[in-house]
Order: C-alpha cells, then structure tokens, then sequence
C-alpha cells in the first residue's frame, strides 16, 4: 500500500515518553488493532495512517521514539514541522510520569512555544499497581495545557487508542484555528479515561 500524500492536512505527531511505557503498543494498536506482550525497545520509527476527524481525512506522520530520561535530548526531527506530541507514562510508574513533565519542559524550550499535546496515561488496565493517580494526570494536563486521557493498549479498543491521536490533532486545531466549527464530542471532556 502506498504511503499516504504529503497535503496541507497531513499531522505530524510525535510519540515520547520514558521507556517501557507502552509507545510502541499506542502505535501498534493505532495501525493494526493488536496488541503484542513482548518487550521490544525502540530506537526510532516512522508509521503513517489516515484519520478522520470532523468530517475530513487526516493522514498522519508518527513518530515512534525511544525511551527519553531527564539527560535524553529532543532530536530536531522530532521538532521541526511536527504539529504535536503524544506524552505517554504508565498509570503504574510514578518516575513516568514524572519525566512527561520534563520532557514537555524540553519540547517547549526547543520549539520557543507550547505544542499542541496530549498527555496519556497508558496501562490503565493494570489499576491494581496504580501509582499515578487520574487527579495527578488532570492536574499536571491543565498545567501544561494539554489534553489528558488514560488508555489500554491491551484491553482498550482500536477507538479509545485512535481518539488519542485524534485529540492530538484537536488540539493542533484548535490552537491554530480558534474559530473552528462547534465542539466536537471529543471537546466536550478533554480530560476523559478511555478504557
């Protein structure tokens, strides 16, 4: 199948977060429905896919990224002509979480301004071993301005893991284009748990 066309349309939407936080798995999820057990670390991908929002087709540019820390650079590629980030942590990891922080920190000091992001909460199915609770989340999403969500790659559905990107794109839209059409039912709770 051939790539998707470069249009005026097309997002660029860059995944971080530490590593082991389920990434990979969002983007695995996104592209084919599935969900794989196995732990494999990322150095750095690239994955395109088509998304509807508002009546219009979007094709999407993801960037999947390695594990960043405190001390990981942001990379230009994953700054330049990106339209907005995917900060992922896992509800069962405070230092996750914590680094989704500094890693917004980084992005907003390289680019010079705040990016349209959303902050995702992943493996919300291991509630059990929770660490980082939804009020944490929320907060630390208005703080930064951003969207905010909890999913589950293993058990959430193919929609809950395309919303996600979905509200990415919202999130550039509505910072690039105030005077949009009424809301959109993703709008209406931007802080929301998609299971």
């Amino acid at each position: 199948m051939a790539p998707p066309p470069v249009t005026t349309e097309t997002r660029k939407i860059v995944v971080l977060g530490a590593a082991n936080v389920g990434k990979s798995s969002l983007i695995r999820k996104l592209l084919d429905d599935q969900f794989d057990e196995a732990y494999r670390p990322t150095i750095s991908d690239r994955f395109e896919k088509t998304l509807h929002w508002r009546g219009k087709d979007y094709p999407c540019i993801i960037y999947d990224t390695g594990g960043q820390d405190e001390f990981s650079p942001i990379k230009p590629e994953h700054a330049v002509g990106i339209h907005g980030y995917v900060l992922a942590y896992a509800i069962s990891s405070q230092k996750s979480f914590d680094a989704v922080s500094i890693i917004y920190d980084k992005i907003v000091h390289f680019c010079g301004v705040p990016m349209p992001t959303v902050i995702v909460g992943t493996k919300s199915d291991l509630f059990m071993s929770r660490q980082v609770s939804e009020v944490d989340g929320k907060n630390l999403a208005e703080e930064k301005e951003s969207a905010w969500v909890e999913v589950s790659a293993r058990d959430g559905s193919y929609e809950s893991i395309a919303n996600v990107f979905k509200l990415c794109i919202e999130e550039y839209e509505i910072r690039n284009h105030p005077a949009s059409p009424p809301q959109s039912p993703l709008e209406k709770d931007r802080n929301c748990v998609l299971m």
